[in-house]
C-alpha cells in the first residue's frame, strides 16, 4: 500500500489478505494490519467482530507470522506506528491479547498424548496397530465415497461448507493432500477431530485422505533421508499455551514414553514457536510452553516432512510429525532470557530402541 491509497475492509478475508500480502518500504511486512492513520488509509472500516474472527484460523497464522516478520526489525520501524497501533486499541479496532485470549484455537487445546503404561501395554500399541491397520486398507473409489459421505454428515447444516466439500469432491487428488489439510477449511478440523478423541469410527471413514497425509509424508522423508549412512539429529520446535494441569501432568510423565495421537506441527524456528507459544500474566492459569523434538531420521517408527513446500503458510517452516509418531520426555526447563517459557525436551523413539522393543514384544 502506498501513502495515497485507500483499501476497503469489509469482512475477514479482506483483513486477512491486508495481513498476509501488506508490505511496508523496502519490504518490511505490515505487522499491524488493522492499523490505519493519517499516512495509511482504509476506508469503511467499522469495529471487527473478534468472535467471528477468532474461528478463523487463517487470520490467526497470518497474524501470528505478521509479528514474526516484525520482531527483528522492531527497531528499525518508526513511532508512528506505535502510535497508530495505540490509537487502534483505544478506538476498539484492535484487541492487544488477541492472541492469548483465544481459546478455541489449534495451539490453547490440550495435546492428545497416548502414555505407555508398563502394566497394561496393550492399551499403547492398540492405538499404534489401528493405525497400521488403516494404511494397509485398500486406496478405493468407495473409501473416498465413504469419506465424502462423513464430511456431508458432519456438515449437512452449513451450506458454506458443503459447497466447500463439493469443491473438494471435484478438486482432490492424493498429491493435494498436504495443500488440504494445512488451509483453513472443513479438512483439517475434522481430521483433528477424530484423531485428537482416537475415534476409530471416525478415524475409519476418513481412511482415504489420512492414508494420502501418511504416504506424503512418508515418501517426503524417503527422499531426505535415504542416502544418509549416519544420521545426525535433527530439532523442531512446537509452541503452545497449555494449562497448569497439563504441565502438571507432562512434570510427572518425565523419562515416559508417549504417542502423539494426531499429525504435529512443528517448525524449525524457535522465534514462530514462541510466537504461537504466547505470553501469560504468572496468575493466568495458562503457561508458554515450546516443546523441542530431537529425532534421528534414521529408523523412526513414524514419518515427518517439511511441508513448507505445499503448505498454504510457506514461511512457517513447517514440518509434520505423522499421527501416532512415538516420543519420550525428557527433561523440562525454563527457556534462557525469557519470560515465564517453559521448554518440554521430546525425543523420538526408533525402531531400535531397547524400550519400544520390550514394548512391542510384551504385546505380540
Amino acid at each position: 500500500m502506498i501513502a495515497t491509497e485507500i483499501d476497503i475492509m469489509d469482512d475477514e478475508d479482506d483483513w486477512c489478505a491486508f495481513l498476509e500480502n501488506e508490505y511496508v518500504e523496502d519490504e518490511v511486512k505490515w505487522n499491524f494490519g488493522f492499523i490505519f492513520g493519517r499516512e495509511w488509509k482504509v476506508s469503511r472500516v467499522s469495529p471487527l467482530n473478534f468472535t467471528h474472527l477468532d474461528e478463523n484460523l487463517r487470520f490467526h497464522s497470518a497474524l501470528r507470522r505478521a509479528h514474526a516478520t516484525f520482531a527483528p526489525r522492531q527497531v528499525e520501524v518508526t513511532a508512528k506506528i506505535f502510535d497508530w497501533h495505540a490509537n487502534c486499541i483505544k478506538q476498539g479496532y484492535l484487541q492487544e491479547e488477541i492472541l492469548q485470549n483465544v481459546e478455541d484455537v489449534s495451539s490453547l487445546l490440550p495435546l492428545p498424548i497416548t502414555v505407555y503404561n508398563p502394566e497394561q501395554p496393550h492399551l499403547f500399541m492398540a492405538h499404534q496397530r489401528t493405525i497400521d491397520s488403516l494404511l494397509c486398507m485398500p486406496h478405493t473409489s468407495e473409501s473416498k465415497a465413504e469419506m465424502l459421505t462423513e464430511f456431508r454428515r458432519i456438515f449437512d447444516d452449513n451450506q458454506e461448507i458443503l459447497a466447500e466439500i463439493d469443491e473438494f469432491e471435484d478438486t482432490y487428488h492424493s498429491h493435494a493432500a498436504v495443500q488440504w489439510y494445512t488451509r483453513d477449511s472443513f479438512v483439517c478440523r475434522t481430521i483433528n477431530q477424530a484423531l485428537r478423541s482416537s475415534n476409530v469410527e471416525a478415524m475409519f471413514k476418513l481412511r482415504y485422505i489420512l492414508t494420502d497425509l501418511y504416504a506424503h509424508l512418508k515418501e517426503s522423508y524417503r527422499q531426505m533421508h535415504w542416502y544418509l549412512q549416519t544420521s545426525r539429529p535433527e530439532i523442531f520446535y512446537r509452541g503452545q499455551g497449555m494449562s497448569r494441569e497439563e504441565f502438571d501432568s507432562f512434570q510427572e510423565l518425565r523419562g515416559s514414553i508417549i504417542s502423539i495421537n494426531t499429525f504435529l506441527s512443528t517448525t524449525a524456528s524457535m522465534q514462530i514457536a514462541l510466537l504461537y507459544a504466547g505470553k501469560y500474566h504468572e496468575n493466568s492459569n495458562l503457561i508458554s510452553v515450546v516443546f523441542s523434538i530431537e529425532t534421528n531420521p534414521k529408523a523412526l517408527i513414524r514419518p515427518y516432512a517439511n511441508i513448507s513446500p505445499l503448505s498454504m503458510f510457506q514461511d512457517e517452516e513447517e514440518t509434520l510429525f505423522a499421527m501416532g509418531s512415538v516420543y519420550r520426555i525428557g527433561n523440562i526447563r525454563p527457556l534462557p532470557d525469557a519470560d515465564n517459557v517453559w521448554v518440554i525436551y521430546l525425543q523420538t523413539i526408533h525402531q531400535d530402541d531397547d524400550r519400544f522393543y520390550r514394548i512391542s514384544s510384551a504385546t505380540s
